[in-house]
């Protein structure tokens, strides 16, 4: 439902809220920055950005139980933002978007990668070069430095999490619960424990 601002310095709540929308999600990022979806009169799902407490239409989708997942990070003075899930069919990242929504000359912003997984693992790496975007068979990697895309099938089988391991290496956590580590781009596979309780650190 409605969102509102708390200052945990004064321990105040703002009494006029934040949004007045049908909030069904809400990410928040830094500097007074967030993603939310909201709930339409329709049934469909409007996901919108928060920045200088001003709201922006970025997409809509059809309602789904899917949950949206949203990451940030910033590389090299640029600002970065992926989605994905929902009923989003592919990962979408954004650059600068919070630069761009807030133009009024742009009416619509486009992604600046469409990653063609239907993810239910995004995230960046350690340093923000490189993005993921998995599910359990695909995987697709932006490498920002070089402005590389890299599409492979997951090296490890039956995988129940995926995750940053280091800057450049992931990890796979298997359903038999062994770990392995591999490059971002899908190589050098080793398998680590056969068997583990959790993920690695």
């Amino acid at each position: 439902g409605v969102v509102r601002l708390a200052s945990v310095k004064d321990k105040t709540i703002d009494p006029t809220p934040l949004i007045t929308e049908n909030v069904k999600e809400f990410f928040p990022l830094s500097d007074k920055r967030a993603v939310y979806t909201v709930i339409n009169l329709d049934g469909t799902n409007t996901v919108r950005i928060l920045t200088n407490e001003k709201t922006y239409r970025l997409l809509s989708y059809p309602s789904t139980d899917k949950k949206l997942l949203v990451k940030g990070g910033g590389f090299n003075r640029n600002d970065y933002l992926i989605l994905s899930g929902g009923g989003l069919e592919k990962a979408l990242l954004y650059r600068n978007i919070f630069d761009l929504i807030s133009k009024p000359t742009v009416e619509k912003v486009s992604p600046f990668v469409t990653m063609p997984v239907n993810a239910s693992t995004i995230g960046f790496s350690r340093s923000n070069r490189f993005v993921l975007a998995s599910n359990n068979s695909d995987s697709a990697v932006y490498d920002i430095e070089q402005k590389e895309l890299i599409k492979y099938k997951n090296p490890v089988q039956d995988v129940s999490t995926i995750g940053w391991f280091d800057d450049s290496r992931l990890f796979g956590l298997a359903k038999d619960r062994s770990v392995s580590i591999y490059d971002f781009n899908g190589n050098n596979l080793y398998e680590m424990t056969q068997n583990s309780s959790s993920i690695p650190y």
